[in-house]
């Protein structure tokens, strides 16, 4: 059976990322650093890095240098939805292009409005509680 629905990888990863420094902080742990959040998932670095970046510029993660430096939430988890993470990482969800254009679609109108409705009533927080921390000691 195919999948209705891709989730684009650096969508997936950018939900690890946040949920596992959600679940770091949680946990009273100091910032994260990439290198152990990529050996965590099994994950390339650079392609870590490069979703980091996205969520930075997006105001969701923050970097801090020095020594016990790496990566950190900019806000509560409860204050970062599923949706915040997506349009970081991927843009804005469209159904179809011609859900815009076309009104004889608007079903699929309806379809992106709920998809988007139900994005952004999941917070990060939520979706941190179902992944478990890795890394623990």
């Amino acid at each position: 059976m195919k999948s209705f629905l891709n989730v684009p990888k650096k969508v997936q990863y950018g939900l690890m990322l946040v949920s596992h420094l959600a679940n770091h902080e949680q946990a009273g742990g100091q910032p994260v650093s990439l290198d152990v959040v990529a050996d965590v998932l099994k994950v390339s670095q650079g392609f870590l890095e490069e979703i980091a970046g996205d969520l930075r510029r997006a105001g969701l993660i923050v970097g801090r240098r020095g020594r016990v430096g790496g990566y950190v939430l900019a806000k509560e988890a409860n204050g970062i939805t599923v949706y915040d993470i997506v349009v970081a990482t991927h843009g804005p969800v469209t159904m179809a292009e011609c859900a815009t254009v076309r009104k004889d679609f608007s079903v699929w109108g309806v379809v992106q409005d709920r998809m988007v409705e139900t994005l952004t009533s999941v917070t990060v927080a939520e979706f941190a509680r179902h992944m478990p921390l890795y890394g623990r000691k």
